[in-house]
């Protein structure tokens, strides 16, 4: 796979976010495409003491024209593969128990996964964004039965769905065009970017 111009090269999770902030902000609007907002911290005061539970994933919205809720978490990974176990993906167990309870209930549930370029001796990774589904397909069934425990460059080319970068309208700012991956997995078509 050829590098594509403008997908960026090495971003951070944060950043990743920041991007789709971004671009939410633009797509809404009172005639928009979508609207999308963070979830909630969660937590709860008990004896005087505010306590935190594991988080919910970073976004939900819903799209114009159908209606259709959307729940996502953004990962970035810049190894071979994302890692689905472990030290600090504590909070993703329950991050994935609510996206595939809300996908049960129809709503569209993924993880907005981007892979970082890597150079490495004998071959080199280009970077891409994919919208990897979350609900109870074979995949995620694996990862039930112990058999998945992490999602290679290859799994998330062969079930996610690309995310291409472009500025929107006359802005030269890029960032991940969430509504046409969007519109590809069956969403509202009332808006053409």
């Amino acid at each position: 796979m050829e590098q594509n111009p403008t997908v960026p090269t090495s971003i951070k999770g944060k950043e990743l976010e920041e991007f789709v902030l971004f671009r939410a902000r633009k797509c809404d609007e009172p005639d928009g495409m979508y609207t999308l907002g963070r979830c909630g911290v969660m937590a709860f005061f008990n004896q005087g003491v505010w306590t935190p539970v594991h988080s919910l994933p970073d976004f939900e919205g819903i799209t114009a024209g159908n209606a259709r809720q959307f729940v996502f978490d953004c990962k970035v990974c810049s190894q071979a593969s994302y890692d689905l176990s472990g030290g600090t993906h504590k909070s993703f167990a329950h991050q994935l128990k609510h996206m595939r309870k809300r996908a049960k209930f129809g709503a569209t549930c993924f993880i907005m996964l981007h892979f970082n370029a890597r150079v490495l001796k004998t071959k080199s990774d280009v970077s891409f964004t994919v919208l990897f589904p979350v609900g109870e397909t074979p995949f995620w069934l694996g990862y039930d039965s112990g058999e998945q425990k992490n999602i290679t460059r290859a799994d998330a080319e062969q079930y996610g769905t690309p995310v291409t970068w472009n500025a929107l309208g006359r802005k030269r700012k890029l960032s991940p065009d969430l509504y046409a991956a969007l519109k590809s997995l069956g969403h509202s078509t009332k808006h053409t970017e």
